[in-house]
């Protein structure tokens, strides 16, 4: 099992090969209030540690961007880990009750509430389908990054998640461009046209019900364009 300390950018994700693109400095002003947030922890321990929820729609670009944050933060010298929500998928044999272990996550933030300080999690690789084990370490930790295409749902009573969050970023861009980043994505997943589409319908409707909406609730919006240009919004 693995232990993962503080300070760590890259938490078992399938994606940290990926070389990263420039920080953009339109990210500044939301990477110093982030950095507020943990100085402010850091100087009273004994508060819980102050989470921010990245949310949006799958293939928006969540991951890159909780890496790049990440990338800033570990510069400043912060110390943070990243939760990932994909982390509980289920494994194809376990999915008659839904694609994600839904519960498994409130368990996971509930240790985390009870100031647990190490906290054993899922690890999945979605590109080779294997499933592992890690145990966090919170005892120097000031920051949480919990990324996820749910990550901001309020939607009662299993998915509401942005109750753990002190501070929440969505990102989004037009559906056309992340159905083209999809396509262009690397995947161990072979679909032909027409059961990409069906994919990529799937995918949209999921976000139209389950993740959109809470956009409304995000304290920071992002926006994307198609050549991964960004604009940055503070919502009251």
């Amino acid at each position: 099992m693995n232990l993962v300390t503080a300070a760590v950018l890259t938490v078992a994700s399938p994606y940290d090969h990926i070389e990263l693109p420039p920080f953009p400095s339109i990210f500044t002003a939301l990477t110093s209030q982030l950095s507020h947030l943990a100085g402010e922890h850091s100087q009273h321990t004994y508060q819980k540690i102050p989470v921010v929820g990245i949310g949006g729609c799958p293939g928006v670009g969540k991951t890159t961007l909780t890496n790049l944050l990440a990338q800033k933060l570990k510069s400043e010298g912060v110390s943070f880990v990243i939760v990932r929500f994909d982390d509980w998928t289920n494994p194809e044999d376990q999915r008659e009750n839904g694609y994600f272990n839904l519960e498994g996550v409130h368990a996971f933030f509930a240790a985390f509430s009870e100031g647990q300080q190490f906290i054993e999690k899922p690890v999945v690789n979605e590109f080779t389908g294997e499933y592992s084990r890690e145990t966090l370490d919170l005892r120097n930790v000031d920051l949480i990054l919990f990324e996820g295409l749910l990550a901001l749902s309020a939607k009662e009573p299993t998915m509401n998640y942005s109750r753990y969050c002190d501070e929440s970023v969505f990102i989004e861009a037009d559906e056309t461009d992340i159905s083209k980043w999809k396509r262009e994505r690397p995947t161990n997943v072979q679909r032909t046209d027409e059961e990409f589409e069906a994919h990529m319908k799937g995918v949209l409707d999921y976000h139209h019900e389950n993740i959109e909406p809470f956009k409304a609730n995000a304290h920071w919006i992002i926006q994307k364009d198609s050549n991964h240009g960004y604009r940055l919004f503070f919502q009251l």
